[in-house]
């Protein structure tokens, strides 16, 4: 029997490689909304630099809290470019189950959508110091 040489693709070095072969071909669809590989791979790249520009490096963790969504993928792509342990946060937490989880995972950052703004300055206002969550 042959031996196989074995790989190891991360979730950013796969994206990678089907925009090189697919490009523009769309990758997501949600109601109205199409992406292509080439969108999904640049906004990914865009967060990723916004996550490392507030200080988010490979081990940190980060919360996503995001809605059932492509951005949310969006999102989880920049955490894993990055090297950041991504945490997926129900939308429906009410603020003592993100208060408990921010307690015992101490997440670096929050990754939000615009319609959790208002639970970001909760956040802050309880958790934030010396630009990371306490």
């Amino acid at each position: 029997m042959a031996a196989t040489a074995k790989t190891t693709a991360t979730f950013p070095i796969l994206v990678d490689s089907l925009v090189s072969r697919f490009g523009d071909a769309t990758a997501l669809v949600f109601g109205d909304e199409s992406i292509s590989f080439w969108e999904l791979a640049d906004r990914s790249m865009r967060l990723s630099q916004g996550l490392r520009d507030l200080g988010i490096r490979r081990g940190d963790v980060a919360a996503i809290w995001f809605q059932n969504d492509p951005n949310w993928l969006v999102a989880f792509l920049a955490c894993a470019r990055v090297g950041a342990n991504a945490i997926a946060l129900n939308t429906r937490f009410r603020q003592a189950e993100l208060n408990d989880v921010f307690e015992r995972l101490a997440p670096r950052a929050p990754t939000v959508q615009k319609c959790s703004a208002v639970h970001c300055a909760l956040w802050r206002r309880n958790f934030w110091t010396n630009n990371r969550f306490v």
